[in-house]
């Protein structure tokens, strides 16, 4: 019975595709006997493999995507806010300027493998690992505003919901052409496009409002409403208040603060195993101890003055429980499989 398993295990070994499971414990338990183990483990890493512009690989870190010495490629409606100011203000070579942001992020991941392995006989072992995984995203933005030459504030559907509201509803006044230009101004477009909003103090900000004043001076002289002063960026975005922008109501992104993900515990892959010794003579094998006047027969190993004491009899002592003396030599072959 013993040799067909041995067959079926060994052929197993050939056909079997390669295992990614590990045993904590290459030694075999032995028969009737349990081992626990806890093996714990800290990996932390802040680089990945990425693709420059031309497609080839490069090594990049995990901020490079929170890291703008403009801040101007970190919101996707920026260039949507540049082109319909330069479209309104006519000044086709204007540029936002808000400030530099570099950030950094670590992840890690900390593990306890938890492992339990039982002898089933002393040539068979079986067990099991139980991992406890968490992961950890280590998050820190710094952002430093131009406070020489920035143009850009606080959106004033952040920090003046009401007056956008209220200039906005002056334009419903407006006949087709001239609501369609209003829209341009800001309706859906540059207040809708980033978490930003030129100064009202600002080269931009003032030729807006000179946009704004020439079309309420066209309505009145229509005959219809005029519109109401237009709302400007008056805050500026200060490093502390950087990173909680993409919670903050009003500024379009509706995500989560940027900040440190703990993570929680959590159970991973339980890994089974099981182990064969399928030949061993290296492993100790232990006997009784030798009584005076008998000898051990056949290993032909220096026994010392027992041995000395014992060539008239050369009688086989069947090894016993308290064993005090191992087997030496030999060669050994064993196989592990996981998975």
């Amino acid at each position: 019975m013993r040799f067909r398993l041995f067959g079926a295990l060994f052929a197993m070994l050939l056909s079997a595709p390669p295992l990614t499971a590990q045993v904590m414990d290459q030694t075999m338990v032995p028969r009737g006997r349990i081992r626990l183990q806890a093996h714990p483990t800290f990996e932390s890493w802040d680089t990945r493999f990425g693709r420059l512009a031309d497609g080839s690989k490069t090594k990049e870190r995990l901020g490079d995507d929170l890291t703008d010495p403009t801040s101007l490629t970190l919101f996707p409606g920026m260039p949507s806010l540049q082109n319909i100011i330069r479209d309104v203000t006519g000044d086709g070579a204007y540029l936002p300027v808000l400030g530099t942001t570099d950030g950094r992020i670590t992840q890690d991941i900390t593990k306890v493998d938890w492992g339990l392995e039982i002898g089933v006989f002393d040539w068979l072992t079986v067990g099991a690992v139980l991992p406890w995984v968490r992961p950890r995203t280590a998050l820190d933005v710094h952002f430093v505003p131009d406070t020489e030459n920035g143009n850009l504030g606080l959106n004033p559907t952040i920090t003046a919901p009401a007056s956008v509201t209220t200039f906005l509803g002056s334009t419903m006044s407006a006949d087709a052409s001239s609501a369609m230009n209003a829209a341009t101004i800001c309706s859906g477009g540059a207040y809708g496009a980033t978490p930003f909003f030129p100064f009202a103090s600002s080269p931009s900000g003032l030729a807006l409002q000179q946009a704004a004043t020439i079309l309420s001076a066209d309505l009145i002289a229509a005959g219809m409403l005029g519109l109401q002063p237009m709302a400007l960026g008056t805050d500026l975005l200060s490093t502390e208040g950087f990173p909680l922008l993409p919670a903050v109501a009003g500024s379009g992104i509706d995500a989560a603060a940027l900040e440190t993900r703990p993570g929680i515990y959590a159970m991973g892959d339980v890994e089974l195993s099981a182990r064969v010794r399928l030949l061993d003579n290296l492993t100790p094998r232990w006997t009784g101890p030798i009584e005076s006047g008998e000898s051990r027969a056949g290993s032909g190993s220096d026994r010392g003055p027992e041995s000395e004491a014992s060539t008239t009899t050369n009688e086989f002592i069947e090894p016993r429980e308290g064993a005090v003396r191992p087997s030496e030599g030999g060669l050994a072959i064993a196989w592990s499989a996981a998975s």
